[in-house]
């Protein structure tokens, strides 16, 4: 019994510790940069071409970005872990609205908690998917 609390411990242990691969989180930061540009085909260079959503992804980048004039910033950031070919990270990501934005939404922007899957193609990270948990908007 105490062998099994034992490995539980060092396991949940683990996972609370895990480090983010080398790389990744400086893929979020230029990604969010891309995004911030209105940079299209930038954005979309960051897609993983296996992942689920990409073509949906593909068309919501070209018909919303170039509209779109705000300010990323994720916070709360927690490596989760890989199964050897996907790797979660799940934090906070806060879009701030521009002035047109702000007045057609009655908010400041939002706060979405989401989980990323990512991988990597030809040795560059790339996104997989996201998933929200919650979504709340930024009054004023």
């Amino acid at each position: 019994m105490k062998k099994i609390l034992l490995i539980l411990l060092i396991t949940a242990f683990n996972v609370l510790a895990a480090e983010f691969p080398i790389g990744l989180k400086e893929f979020m930061t230029s990604h969010m940069k891309l995004l911030e540009a209105q940079d299209v085909e930038g954005a979309i260079k960051n897609l993983h071409s296996k992942g689920k959503n990409r073509q949906k992804s593909i068309t919501d980048l070209k018909a919303q970005l170039p509209q779109m004039a705000f300010h990323y910033e994720s916070s709360d950031e927690r490596y989760i872990g890989s199964d050897g070919d996907l790797y979660y990270v799940r934090y906070k990501q806060k879009t701030i609205f521009d002035e047109k934005w702000k007045q057609m939404s009655g908010s400041n922007g939002i706060v979405m908690d989401v989980i990323t899957i990512f991988g990597k193609e030809d040795g560059n990270w790339k996104i997989y998917d996201t998933y929200m948990f919650s979504q709340e908007k930024i009054q004023e």
